[in-house]
């Protein structure tokens, strides 16, 4: 999980100019990180 976020912030880093669905997919993987996250710590 953390190693598909890490690639997902290299891809963010190289696009040009503004993807704004790749931001919202960014958005959707950070979630998902932090809601596996969560479901360990429970």
């Amino acid at each position: 999980m953390v190693e598909r976020w890490r690639a997902m912030l290299v891809e963010l880093r190289a696009a040009s100019g503004t993807d704004y669905a790749m931001y919202a997919v960014a958005n959707r993987e950070l979630l998902d990180l932090a809601m596996s996250g969560q479901a360990l710590t429970v």
